[in-house]
């Protein structure tokens, strides 16, 4: 019988299902006039707060965890991108942050970011931000999905995302 040893220490309610639609609470709304109105300060403490700074830088110097960099996210990128991006990173993931499902050689399956690979050993992003190293001999077999190692869900209602759109919406220049 085959186990899976993923870490599912997610923030509440975050999730890692592959979703790639946009969920009915957050259909309908005007995202970029949202946005506007959003608090850029409540949006920075979500950010902290909910787990995005493990894996995403905001300004440029910021450390991030191996995902995409969101600094001068207000120049890069549009806010119906971001809402898309935010609520169903599944729906399109660059080929450089697929994640890999790796299968030991016990039977045991782990699946994350890979940020390093040596000639000995394997090191995976898992999607709670947690970093795991697994020596290559450990591996029976791996494979690259069409997943993102972000989960869904970490935004919970259109208040929360409209005030984390101001926030990435106001990171301009890398500032």
């Amino acid at each position: 019988t085959q186990s899976t040893s993923m870490c599912m220490c997610l923030p509440a309610g975050a999730t890692s299902t592959g979703i790639t639609e946009l969920p009915e609470a957050f259909r309908g709304f005007d995202w970029t006039r949202e946005a506007a109105a959003g608090s850029v300060s409540n949006g920075a403490l979500f950010f902290a707060t909910r787990g995005c700074a493990i894996c995403h830088s905001a300004r440029t110097g910021d450390t991030g965890g191996g995902g995409p960099s969101l600094a001068g996210a207000g120049s890069r990128f549009s806010i119906p991108y971001l809402v898309e991006a935010v609520l169903t990173p599944n729906k399109t993931v660059s080929p450089i942050f697929k994640w890999t499902l790796v299968t030991r050689k016990d039977g045991t399956t782990i699946a994350g970011l890979v940020t390093s690979e040596t000639g000995s050993a394997l090191e995976l992003l898992l999607p709670a931000g947690v970093r795991q190293t697994i020596p290559k001999g450990d591996i029976a077999r791996r494979e690259l999905q069409d997943r993102s190692p972000m989960p869904e869900g970490l935004v919970q209602t259109p208040a929360d995302l409209r005030d984390l759109l101001a926030f990435l919406a106001a990171l301009k220049d890398g500032t």
